[in-house]
């Protein structure tokens, strides 16, 4: 206090020794030094005293080198558990992107973070230390589209640390990844996808990050309203850089979260199915309406322009990023091809009901049909088996036929057409039934 009150005159004293003797510059530095420690000694007079969690974590701290990864093993390895509570799945299926939104829990021994609760730190079994004061591990997403340059934690936040050493680190954290969808059962579609988590630093002989045996926990989970999750696992792997594959090879260390989640499809099944069952439905109503007729034509053309407009639609609805096919896709498109068979099968029956060309090769065809009685059953109509009455040779000659003379062209043509008609009737019910068969159950 006297030379903060006398420093003038202090200053101007020295200054006139200074001028007398050199040999006072030593003394000076001297009083300079004093003055220093004098101001730094009012200094911590004057504020709080410190308390014991502070001062224990200057003693922690105290020669701690972060960049020293500590070993917690006998073999030298640093083992990390890591365990993750799932929050919220979101699946870009037209981008291949899934991320898992959820909180991480890690935990791990660090030898240089124990303290002893003795009296000089009674009571305190725990304190807090920020992230970028001690050593943390690193984890990335391996197969992620973004490459994350910088993999280390959040250096500002709080973790736990436990007198034996223990470390406690948790975060709610964004893990995006590439998952290729899989168009084939859509709309019921399933897809799998992997979110796989690595050290970008050390490898698995250095650090171990390990799932234990609790690795997922959905407690926290909350549904989708597009995707239900209808299985989980938990991975873990090993990539050896040699051959042998043993235990002082060295290995890099992954741990897989592995997700299969399935589209909630009710409205676009029931808006994809109903007009697969009307389309079905149409091609065996349009067997009852005679081939002459124009409403048979004009039933055709609206099926072929609705199974047009629908495909259309599904390859605007459905992205084109899968690597398969989808099967309602090609079911939609094998319907297409059927109508277009009915198509040509009613232009036939149209042509053959106006035809005035000899119909021998008619005739020829209905009798091998009329000798088979299954074909005949199943094809001829009932008025059309129908015999002369007389018994001449000529007469029975002709009776061995299908058809007698004096029916005409017109009631043979008739008769053909319909036999058509039956055999298309058949031909139908068996290509829906393979269509059926290839498209969802193959």
């Amino acid at each position: 206090q006297f030379l903060t009150r006398q420093g003038h005159h202090v200053i101007m004293s020295l200054n006139m020794m200074i001028k007398h003797d050199d040999n006072m510059m030593v003394f000076i530095s001297v009083i300079i030094v004093l003055l220093s420690l004098y101001d730094v000694q009012a200094e911590c007079d004057s504020s709080k005293p410190a308390s014991k969690t502070m001062l224990l974590k200057k003693l922690l701290l105290n020669g701690y080198e972060k960049l020293e990864r500590p070993t917690n093993t006998e073999n030298g390895k640093t083992k990390v558990f890591l365990m993750m509570f799932p929050r919220y799945i979101e699946f870009d299926d037209s981008n291949d992107n899934i991320q898992l939104n959820t909180y991480i829990f890690m935990s791990w021994a660090d030898i240089n973070l124990k303290w002893s609760t003795n009296d000089d730190y009674k009571n305190i079994e725990y304190i807090s230390l920020e992230a970028d004061k001690i050593w943390t591990p690193d984890y990335r997403v391996l197969n992620s589209k973004v490459i994350d340059d910088n993999p280390n934690l959040d250096d500002k936040l709080k973790l736990l640390i436990r007198n034996v050493g223990a470390v406690y680190y948790r975060k709610q954290d964004k893990l995006p990844a590439h998952c290729v969808a899989d168009w084939t059962n859509w709309p019921f579609d399933k897809h799998v996808c992997d979110i796989t988590i690595t050290s970008q630093k050390y490898l698995g002989n250095e650090m171990e990050l390990s799932h234990g045996n609790i690795k997922l926990q959905m407690t926290r989970y909350v549904p989708s309203n597009e995707w239900e999750l209808i299985g989980y696992e938990s991975l873990k792997t090993k990539e050896f850089f040699s051959e042998s594959n043993d235990t002082e090879s060295e290995y890099e260390l992954f741990l897989t979260v592995r997700f299969t989640i399935q589209r909630h499809s009710w409205v676009l099944a029931v808006s994809y199915i109903c007009p697969a069952i009307a389309l079905i439905v149409f091609s065996f109503g349009l067997l009852s309406i005679e081939s002459k007729q124009s409403e048979r034509i004009i039933v055709i053309s609206f099926m072929l322009t609705l199974q047009t407009l629908l495909l259309q639609y599904l390859a605007i609805k459905i992205p084109s990023n899968g690597d398969k096919n989808p099967k309602i896709v090609n079911f939609f498109e094998a319907n297409l091809y059927i109508t277009g068979l009915l198509l040509l099968e009613t232009l036939i029956e149209g042509s053959l009901t106006t035809s005035t060309s000899n119909l021998l090769w008619m005739k020829n065809i209905l009798n091998k049909i009329d000798s088979n009685k299954v074909l005949k059953a199943i094809l001829l109509p009932k008025e059309g088996l129908k015999k002369p009455t007389e018994t001449s040779d000529s007469e029975r000659a002709e009776s061995e036929s299908f058809l007698p003379p004096e029916e005409g062209n017109g009631h043979l043509c008739n008769v053909y057409v319909t036999v058509l008609n039956r055999l298309s009737f058949v031909i139908l019910v068996m290509l829906h039934l393979l269509v059926i068969l290839i498209c969802f159950v193959f």
